[in-house]
């Protein structure tokens, strides 16, 4: 089997991930385009995950594991991956999703033109394997200004933070990085894919599938002060507003400055019902980057 060097650099941080990780682990090693090397950082876990790993290593020449002596947070994990790539391409995975068997080479087939991410679709599944539902496609392409506006006003709830475990250019991901900006610490994942598509376009597949693991949480016990800040979305403002920080354009960030209050009473609504759905057990939350 090759060794080296690789097409494609897939980086997979992770902390205590035993629960499925092998699974994941398994069905990235499993792709039909066989061309790439697969880089884990385990973030000084406490579980499992180091001999699950060192396993995989062993019996895979792709495979190159790192374990860090002290746990460095998840945005220092997922650069460190970024930083060992060594591939034209490079994409993210998660230590508990699952691909479809096609996944990298559809992508590959993709990237094309002023492509900045390619994609496929996303499944949401629980903690059982069966897929429980498809989001909507994931698909920016035009004029800059264009793509913008779409993925700014583009609902939190249908995937669009997805879009961050697609296929880059590695040279374009290292280049902008996994960083947190205006101090915002929600949605960091959903402002680097903003900040991609400055670069180009996002081109989806739909015929491939990510898999995309996801906990039912119980409504969580809130203080009177939390409820009031997540109905009212107030922890999202600074998340919302730190788009126009990232729009490099003058054009842009005005467009976008304009359409703040049209996103935040369009969220409002839309979180409000979702809420609703939570509450009835018909929606999965999104699951933070490990």
């Amino acid at each position: 089997m090759k060794t080296g060097p690789f097409v494609v650099s897939i980086g997979l941080p992770v902390y205590n991930g035993e629960p499925f990780l092998a699974q994941a682990l398994d069905s990235l090693l499993a792709q039909s385009f066989e061309d790439f090397e697969l880089i884990i950082s385990d973030n000084a876990s406490t579980d499992r995950t180091r001999s699950l790993c060192e396993s995989c290593q062993n019996r895979d020449p792709r495979v190159r594991y790192f374990r860090q002596p002290v746990n460095m947070g998840p945005v220092w994990n997922f650069n460190f991956v970024m930083r060992q790539a060594a591939g034209k391409y490079f994409m993210w995975a998660a230590h508990d999703d699952l691909w479809d068997r096609e996944w990298i080479a559809s992508l590959l087939r993709n990237f094309g033109g002023r492509t900045a991410i390619s994609f496929g679709n996303v499944a949401l599944i629980g903690a059982e394997r069966p897929g429980t539902r498809i989001h909507r496609e994931l698909d920016f392409r035009g004029p800059r200004l264009s793509r913008l506006v779409r993925y700014f006003l583009a609902d939190e709830h249908h995937g669009k933070a997805n879009l961050i475990y697609g296929l880059h250019l590695t040279e374009t991901i290292r280049d902008i990085g996994f960083a947190t900006y205006n101090g915002c610490n929600f949605g960091q994942d959903m402002h680097i894919v903003f900040d991609c598509l400055q670069r180009g376009d996002i081109r989806a597949d739909p015929a491939v599938l990510l898999h995309k693991r996801v906990a039912t949480n119980a409504p969580r016990a809130r203080t009177i002060g939390g409820a009031v800040r997540a109905l009212f979305l107030l922890d999202r403002i600074r998340y919302y507003f730190s788009y126009t920080l990232i729009a490099r354009h003058g054009v842009d960030k005005a467009v976008l400055a304009a359409l703040l209050p049209v996103k935040y009473i369009a969220a409002g609504v839309l979180n409000a019902y979702y809420a609703l759905q939570l509450r009835l057990g018909l929606l999965f939350e999104r699951k933070p980057p490990s």
